[in-house]
């Protein structure tokens, strides 16, 4: 059984439960996304059910939180490249900044931690920008 992290903990995801048989779709069903999909990347509707079961689950604080710092990671890997792309990093600061200050006080926990690292993300953009400088 694989789990999904969140801020809160890991949720526990079943992959190997029995699906449900799904209906077979109408030629116009579906979106464009799904339409370009090998059928191996497709995901039935009831794993997607699932999906969001398992979403509505969790606190949206912790959604939310999980989502800051895909916004970090994604920040931490401009910058870390071996050719920074700044503005591609500070959008991404800018992104998780945005967000904290518009839900001060109600992302729980998670929300000093990332706070916190917004000074790290900071100095790493100021170190790869001397770095494109030079």
């Amino acid at each position: 059984m694989s789990t999904l992290w969140t801020p809160g903990g890991e949720i526990p995801v079943d992959r190997n439960a029995p699906a449900e048989p799904t209906p077979t779709p109408t030629p116009d069903a579906g979106n464009q996304a799904s339409r370009d999909q090998t059928p191996g990347d497709q995901i039935s509707d009831d794993q997607l059910d699932q999906m969001r079961r398992q979403l509505l689950e969790a606190p949206a604080a912790d959604v939310i939180a999980q989502h800051l710092m895909a916004f970090y990671e994604l920040a931490a890997m401009h910058l870390s490249s071996d050719e920074p792309r700044l503005p591609d990093a500070k959008l991404a600061i800018d992104a998780i900044e945005a967000v904290l200050t518009g839900l001060a006080g109600r992302l729980g926990p998670a929300e000093e931690a990332i706070g916190g690292a917004v000074p790290q993300l900071k100095m790493a953009f100021v170190e790869a920008s001397d770095r494109v400088a030079d």
